[in-house]
């Protein structure tokens, strides 16, 4: 496949866009979604301080490069394993930016920056227990929390509360039942 014709093509080039199309027709396919992006990228120019995927990521401006300095920081910093949940807690970033940097997930940061695994918590994590650390953190705050609260204040991370609960919407509409349920009612 010729990607700088494909390119060209998606830029609205219509020379190009009938010479893919012949290309294809003769057989010679078309590359998979995936392969396009890794091309892509393969020979995007450097940003400088830019992650894998050529941008720097949200209002901290996270890169691989400076995820994984912190992943080593929190190392020196903590005795024994540590976790995502503690890792995110301390170095005040997601789960969703480590995901967006490292294809690996957790692991794969945890391996570039020389962590040891930490053993799964023992904590499962049901809704009755999820609505109870809800609601502590609602009595704390005087509000319902923001993910961002959720993710500094709560013993679950955010993405537990939406795996496990759904969206926030669905997170209090679960909570204000709980919260009638708890004082005794019976449906």
């Amino acid at each position: 496949m010729d990607y700088d014709l494909l390119e060209r093509a998606s830029h609205g080039d219509m020379a190009a866009f009938r010479a893919l199309q012949l290309s294809i027709q003769r057989g010679e396919g078309m590359p998979s979604p995936r392969e396009m992006m890794d091309e892509y990228v393969a020979n995007m120019p450097p940003v400088p301080g830019a992650g894998h995927r050529g941008y720097v990521d949200g209002r901290r401006g996270w890169t691989r490069r400076t995820l994984i300095a912190a992943a080593e920081e929190v190392g020196r910093k903590v005795d024994g394993p540590v976790s995502v949940h503690r890792f995110c807690k301390l170095a005040k970033c997601s789960d969703a930016t480590i995901t967006r940097h490292f294809g690996g997930g957790w692991a794969e940061l945890r391996e570039e920056a020389g962590l040891q695994e930490a053993k799964r918590g023992t904590v499962t994590w049901t809704e009755e227990l999820l609505l109870l650390e809800y609601d502590r953190l609602c009595g704390e705050l005087e509000r319902p929390p923001t993910w961002a609260e959720i993710d500094r204040l709560a013993e679950a991370s955010s993405s537990t509360f939406r795996r496990v609960l759904g969206n926030r919407a669905d997170i209090e509409a679960a909570h204000a039942e709980w919260l009638g349920n708890d004082s005794g009612e019976e449906e």
